[in-house]
């Protein structure tokens, strides 16, 4: 299952460079992704219980302009798209999400912090994988200019 699921992530990240992908809206069917329809990039694959979750940076240009979403499964083969509340922006990049000892969920994503050339990461909290979200801190958990792509990781 392990190497599944690394297999997958590989071809979407994979299909993030190509000029299709490039060129298609996040949405758009047929956008050269194996897994599901549209484009998407910079998975993260997290399973909670008996569901998998998909987190993605989401667009059609590249840039990670689109909303904050994730897609559901409890196979591995049918996905459900389920549009998330935080953060209001569409300027995101590799979410990833993580349940906490104290059970609720942790959604990390990079975003923008200002000037264009400025990247944050942002930090959410909800008590299901799929939000709803809030900030958990009121403000960037890091910012600066090379602060991009969050990986959640915990030392017990």
């Amino acid at each position: 299952m392990r190497k599944t699921l690394l297999t997958i992530a590989a071809c979407l990240a994979l299909t993030s460079g190509s000029a299709l992908a490039q060129t298609m809206r996040h949405d758009a069917p047929g956008a050269a992704n194996p897994v599901i329809p549209g484009y998407f990039a910079d998975p993260t694959v997290k399973k909670f219980g008996d569901t998998f979750y998909m987190y993605a940076t989401t667009d059609g240009s590249g840039a990670g302009f689109g909303p904050a979403q994730v897609w559901v499964s409890k196979d591995f083969m049918n996905w459900t798209l389920m549009p998330m509340n935080w953060p209001d922006t569409h300027w995101i990049w590799a979410p990833d999400c993580m349940q906490h000892t104290d059970g609720k969920y942790y959604f990390y994503v990079s975003t923008q912090c200002g000037d264009p050339n400025c990247k944050a990461v942002g930090v959410a909290v909800a008590d299901k994988p799929e939000g709803p979200y809030v900030d958990a801190i009121g403000g960037p958990l890091a910012k600066g200019f090379s602060f991009i792509d969050p990986t959640v990781f915990i030392d017990d």
